[in-house]
């Protein structure tokens, strides 16, 4: 998804690339076990997101990207802490057991939609 101001996952791709960082673009968000994973080996998470509220409208849709950095467990809840560069500010984000990851950022619903991650913490 390409947002009108902002770039794609795969444009972000190729900016890691000029850094020698090789990340895999997938099309999905990661199982908590995969965050935690990549996590644990030291690679952090892009994450694209896009709102729904205007599947149907490319004009009013919108995209965001966050970088996921760290998890943890409260209770039985399973957490995602994450960077916004957009904010400048930590979110913690709640990972559902159905796989749902959302978050709010200037008064819009943001989901997990595209991934960059290190490849060889991914599970096919």
């Amino acid at each position: 998804m390409l947002c009108k101001k902002g770039r794609s996952a795969s444009e972000a791709q190729m900016a890691l690339a000029l850094y020698d960082v090789a990340y895999s673009y997938l099309e999905r968000k990661l199982s908590y076990y995969e965050v935690k994973e990549q996590i644990k080996k030291g690679y952090p998470i892009y994450m694209s997101s896009g709102n729904y509220y205007y599947e149907d409208d490319e004009e009013k849709r919108r995209g965001h990207a966050t970088v996921i950095y760290g998890y943890y467990y409260y209770g039985s809840t399973q957490y995602m802490e994450m960077w916004n560069p957009g904010s400048g500010t930590v979110q913690q984000v709640i990972y559902y057991l159905d796989g749902t990851v959302g978050y709010l950022y200037n008064n819009v619903i943001f989901s997990w939609e595209y991934t960059l991650c290190s490849p060889g913490y991914v599970v096919k």
